[in-house]
């Protein structure tokens, strides 16, 4: 029971599940990926995932890898890890930003005036993690519609 969490789109019965001490859960992190239940967008599981990844860079500047091995790195290894369900919830430009910039420390391309959108999208479109989430997310949009064709 520690860990059960439940909820209910009806007001009645959430209220129902609150005289039994079960915790209810507007949103819940399922298969690692995010899970909203109500209409508010929640994002914390993602943003809580975004933390991590600071430590993330300094490996990626330490390694003797070449820059292209890098680049792909980030498209195989860092933006999954850090955006994985990005398909269904929002995230801020900020987040953006702060890995675009993280991303550039990790590539050892963090020099004064660099740019790290037009370095990033010059490098590979998808070593961009915002053009890799709207990637990722029609991805998704494939799979489910093929899905609901069979």
């Amino acid at each position: 029971m520690k860990k059960t969490r439940v909820w209910s789109s009806d007001g009645a019965a959430r209220a129902e599940l609150r005289a039994f001490e079960v915790s209810l859960a507007p949103y819940a992190r399922n298969l690692g990926a995010h899970q909203n239940f109500t209409r508010h967008c929640w994002n914390s599981v993602l943003q809580d995932r975004l933390k991590t990844m600071p430590h993330v860079w300094p490996l990626l500047r330490a390694s003797l890898s070449p820059y292209a091995h890098k680049v792909h790195a980030l498209q195989i290894l860092a933006w999954p890890r850090a955006l994985h369900g990005i398909a269904v919830v929002h995230l801020g430009l900020h987040h953006f930003k702060t890995l675009r910039s993280g991303a550039m420390r990790g590539l050892k391309a963090d020099r004064k005036g660099a740019n790290p959108v037009l370095h990033l999208a010059t490098a590979n479109i998808l070593a961009d993690p915002e053009a890799w989430a709207i990637a990722q997310t029609l991805r998704e949009i494939g799979r489910a519609s093929c899905r609901e064709r069979v």
